[in-house]
């Protein structure tokens, strides 16, 4: 089986419903040989920044260990989502790997969708290739997510927003309680600081997530390092945060530089950047048991599509990955900290069906000159007439709606070339093809040369 094979196999998997039934799993785990796996393992869960924190962890852990990771989704191909030490895996291995994995579906008459069928196949990438930590990105919720079959080191949750209504819930509470199904008894905990930080949105989720805790005898660990946004560079390439070691963290085990810079822009990497060092300082402090732990100042990560700004002539085009409110809200935040009050803004924007294009879009109409409506055959995408109307009501002039996806990048490549600024946003699936589109396929992000 070749790359292209793999890859054809996999997405033929996926099901035209979310089955919660994990047996089917376990027993697919079961024939894989997997059942006792043994790889100390992190569960990341949450709503949005989860794959960031991951990103992160893998660069701060880089070197002291082997480690394998699971991000979704991906952006160009599905080999994207098993990294090994922060880089996509080789697609020989990820070929053998499901090659594998499709004699012992075969053999045991099990169907599973297309996300299990990916997080087994990274299981057996780290069992070939002897990882040492595994890091996974959980998927839609967390009660009854795949990634929940797994024994588990440590988990980790980011943040509750809205998002996936139809299956984990109407309101935070369900929210937040579906994404705490992966705590597991004497299994320490993280939280983001963005669960703690007062206001009502952040209060209910911590509220009831410390509580599930205590009920699951999951300990909550406190916070070793507070991390700080401190500014962007004018050239929109890196960020700087400072760090604050708290008392509870100090020691000369532990060296964290006043200062960090990193590739990933964004307001929102403030919180994911925290986490992930705390992440990272338990895991070599209680799994690694690391003499001597120090945290890099540069931060170079290999991650596609977070606030990412991109140059074309005299404009940019910036492609991110906001596919909530949540993600708008703080797209907005970003764009006002890194803009000027009057800078405006071309949308390229395309999502998926069920999506609340309402309540994500208004957070930025008011940056916003004209919109672009974007339809691919991805995942039950929203038709083009229902994003037009949801923009319409916002005050935002649609173009181009008729025209063909080459038309619509092309007209978008030449507003910005002659001195526009655009955003594409509203599903991480369509960043790929859009990115392709305008010359900015495979390439890496900027590098700190500082």
């Amino acid at each position: 089986m070749n790359i292209q094979q793999a890859e054809r196999f996999l997405l033929n998997l996926q099901p035209g419903k979310v089955d919660l039934d994990l047996n089917r799993l376990r027993r697919v785990l079961n024939e894989l040989g997997l059942k006792a796996f043994k790889t100390p393992t992190v569960l990341v869960g949450g709503t949005n920044g989860k794959g960031s924190v991951i990103a992160f962890s893998e660069r701060i852990l880089n070197g002291s260990c082997r480690i394998g990771s699971f991000i979704k989704p991906h952006i160009f191909s599905v080999l994207e989502r098993v990294r090994i030490d922060g880089k996509t895996v080789e697609p020989d291995i990820f070929s053998e790997a499901v090659s594998f994995l499709k004699k012992k579906l075969e053999r045991c008459e099990v169907n599973i969708s297309f996300f299990e069928a990916t997080l087994l196949t990274a299981l057996l990438v780290f069992d070939l290739l002897d990882i040492e930590i595994c890091l996974v990105e959980v998927g839609l919720g967390g009660r009854f997510d795949a990634s929940n079959v797994l024994p588990r080191a440590i988990t980790a949750i980011t943040g509750i927003a809205y998002d996936h209504e139809a299956y984990l819930g109407s309101n935070l509470s369900s929210i937040a309680f579906e994404k705490a199904g992966i705590l597991s008894e004497g299994v320490p905990l993280l939280l983001s600081r963005s669960l703690s930080n007062g206001n009502e949105n952040s209060s209910i989720p911590y509220s009831l997530i410390t509580r599930l805790a205590k009920l699951k005898g999951a300990e909550l660990y406190p916070p070793l390092v507070l991390v700080h946004r401190a500014n962007a560079d004018p050239s929109l390439s890196i960020q700087f945060f400072s760090t604050e070691q708290l008392q509870v963290g100090r020691g000369t085990d532990t060296l964290v530089p006043k200062t960090l810079f990193t590739n990933l822009l964004g307001i929102y990497q403030e919180y994911n950047l925290e986490l992930a060092i705390n992440l990272s300082i338990v895991l070599l402090k209680n799994i690694i048991k690391a003499n001597l732990i120090k945290i890099p100042e540069k931060l170079a990560v290999d991650y596609r599509g977070r606030f990412e700004v991109q140059r074309s002539g005299a404009g940019i085009v910036i492609f991110d990955a906001a596919h909530n409110e949540q993600g708008f809200q703080v797209l907005n935040q970003t764009i006002e900290a890194y803009f000027p009050p009057e800078e405006r803004f071309l949308l390229l924007f395309g999502c998926q069906q069920g999506k609340n294009i309402l309540n994500m879009v208004k957070h930025i109409k008011h940056k916003v000159v004209g919109a672009i409506p974007i339809h691919l055959p991805i995942l039950h995408p929203e038709q083009i007439e229902n994003i037009k109307d949801a923009l319409e009501i916002l005050g935002i002039n649609c173009l181009l709606e008729k025209a063909s996806f080459k038309e619509k990048t092309q007209y978008a490549k030449t507003y910005v070339r002659e001195g526009g600024n655009a955003i594409v946003a509203g599903s991480i699936y369509y960043l790929g093809p859009i990115m392709e589109a305008f010359g900015y396929g495979k390439i890496s992000l900027p590098q700190l040369n500082m």
